[in-house]
């Protein structure tokens, strides 16, 4: 085949491409005859919902939220319709009270120009529920569903919305108790910060999945600080007395250990926190007292513990003598004083230095100056004192005798 050929060639299948568009130009635009399309699934949307939600109602259901619209008109303007983004809007502005209604839906944009045509305005017909719409402040609560790096611990999350104002049916909003909003993570040690989303749950802590359920908020702020904890062993100081030391007794703290949080650098260097001190000349077999936990300038609390409870048992051979030799002093001006009981004193030590003591090594002190001045009996408050074997003590500081003035 020679060039020519091949160009006469090229040359007609152009020109019959060029007629055939031509011709369907002509159809289209100037024979352009009437015909009828159907537009599938055109969408279907609520208008007035304000307006009904200032009544208090809302609407729960559609019978439908698809309708297919039948279109008459010239061929050329279906293919506008097409590429329209139709929709068929329901007005519930006029609705006073709860229940079913049959309302007719309104097209957008308008297509009944003078081109086309929408037919069986009945298919706009759509039916719509409408129920009393209840609103009511709930708390959202964060949850972590994860695991923390060892030596590490969680704060308080911070939540922003704390509370969420969730509306809907009056029957459904009267199963829903709150919003809850999970941070999740594997070794973490450093503080979470997210915006998250969140799940409505009712009483029994079943997620509420329901479109008619409207929040306030799409997300929730939340901030979960991550903290390093130091966990301080807690002690105690024993004042050797009593015929007791240290070494005789046994101490329980609870709880045994604090954990703070705080500067690194200044609870690093901490050892201990002791809680102060306990005389053993008070304790006779057992005795327990509570003790505030001092808590370093800068440091927190972690467990909030504000108390620990200091226990110490002493097991060292005890007895009592009946004491003779008392000795007041500081009497009132015209009174004499007189023992009316006996005071029965305690003392402690190894068994072979306590079996030598008797009660000619006990000496009691009545101070008088603060006895009232009449006659009659009273207690006043006796200092004793032990000249016996080393070793031994006497048990207790609080000692009183009950006397009589005349």
């Amino acid at each position: 085949m020679t060039d020519a050929n091949r160009s006469g060639k090229r040359f007609n299948i152009v020109l019959s491409i060029l007629i055939a568009v031509l011709l369907w130009f002509y159809v289209v635009n100037v024979e352009n005859p009437i015909g009828q399309t159907t537009i599938s699934a055109v969408p279907v949307e609520i208008s007035g919902a304000s307006e009904l939600s200032d009544k208090g109602l809302m609407v729960t259901d559609l019978n439908r939220d698809t309708v297919n619209i039948k279109a008459v008109g010239k061929r050329k303007t279906f293919l506008k319709l097409y590429h329209m983004d139709m929709t068929l809007f329901v007005d519930v502005s006029a609705i006073d009270a709860p229940g079913e209604y049959r309302l007719l839906g309104r097209v957008s944009p308008e297509s009944s120009r003078a081109e086309v045509t929408l037919s069986e305005r009945d298919s706009f017909a759509i039916t719509v529920t409408v129920k009393k719409k209840v609103s009511r402040e709930i708390p959202v609560i964060g949850e972590f569903h994860g695991t923390l790096a060892s030596g590490f611990d969680v704060q308080p999350m911070q939540l922003n919305p704390g509370t969420m104002e969730v509306s809907g049916p009056e029957e459904l909003m009267e199963r829903v108790s709150h919003v809850v909003v999970v941070l999740s993570g594997e070794g973490v040690k450093e503080s979470l910060t997210e915006d998250a989303s969140f799940v409505v749950l009712d009483k029994s802590g079943t997620v509420i999945q329901d479109p008619n359920l409207i929040c306030s908020a799409k997300t929730v702020q939340v901030t979960m600080p991550v903290v390093r904890l130091y966990e301080i062993p807690l002690t105690v100081s024993l004042k050797d007395g009593g015929g007791a030391s240290s070494a005789d007794a046994v101490v329980s703290i609870s709880p045994a250990t604090v954990k703070l949080t705080g500067s690194e650098e200044q609870l690093r260097q901490l050892n201990e926190i002791n809680l102060g001190e306990i005389d053993l000349a008070e304790v006779f077999t057992n005795k327990s007292k509570a003790f505030v936990i001092p808590i370093p300038e800068g440091a927190s609390n972690h467990e909030q513990e504000a108390e620990a409870i200091v226990n110490v048992t002493v097991n060292v051979p005890m007895k009592s003598i009946s004491a003779t030799q008392i000795q007041f002093v500081n009497i009132p001006k015209g009174f004499q004083p007189s023992v009316t009981d006996s005071l029965q004193v305690w003392v402690r030590g190894p068994q072979s230095q306590l079996d030598q003591v008797g009660n000619e090594h006990i000496k009691v002190v009545v101070d008088l100056a603060g006895a009232a001045r009449k006659k009659g009996q009273q207690r006043a408050q006796a200092q004793v004192f032990l000249t016996g074997p080393e070793g031994v003590g006497v048990v207790g500081t609080d000692y009183s005798i009950a006397l009589n003035l005349k």
